[in-house]
């Protein structure tokens, strides 16, 4: 009878470790799971972080494409230098009589604006076509002011163009 009662003992070893085996086999299937699960998870938050991050390099796309296109009609002007001779490509183009140039800078709330003065002895039309060919051709050139003094009628007014550009 002994060895029966071994025999059981042993049994009942075997049928407890097989249960404790379970049970951490089990544990650890819910462990790895739930781990598995939260990966999930994540995945797809980053996945949806994707999304959106390409939509706003489409954005960013789009934007840089009309930014271009605004800025296609700005010329580089970085000195009066440059500004003048632009200026001086249009009335030769246009074929604006220019007396007197006078060009200034200052410094307005941290920018560089360029200002000239320019006095022209011409038809009033041609100087209006000269106005709008520099505002064009020249995107970052703004007209300030116009001053036409006509001393006679038989001669041609003399005109005073007030001329602003700002570099950023």
């Amino acid at each position: 009878m002994k060895m029966k009662l071994r025999k059981q003992e042993l049994s009942l070893l075997a049928i407890w470790v097989i249960i404790i085996a379970a049970v951490g086999i089990d544990q650890g299937v819910r462990h790895f799971i739930g781990k598995a699960g939260g990966l999930d998870e994540e995945i797809s938050l980053n996945e949806e972080k994707f999304i959106r991050l390409r939509g706003i390099l489409k954005q960013e796309k789009a934007v840089e494409e009309q930014a271009a296109k605004v800025f296609a009609g700005y010329k580089d002007i970085q000195s009066t230098d440059s500004l003048l001779q632009e200026v001086q490509a249009v009335a030769r183009k246009i074929g604006v009589n220019i007396l007197n140039v006078v060009p200034s800078t200052k410094n307005e709330g941290g920018q560089k604006v360029f200002l000239i003065k320019i006095e022209s002895q011409d038809d009033v039309a041609s100087v209006l076509k000269f106005i709008y060919t520099l505002t064009e051709e020249l995107k970052g050139v703004g007209v300030d002011h116009v001053q036409i003094n006509a001393k006679e009628r038989e001669q041609l007014p003399r005109i005073s163009l007030y001329l602003r550009s700002t570099v950023f």
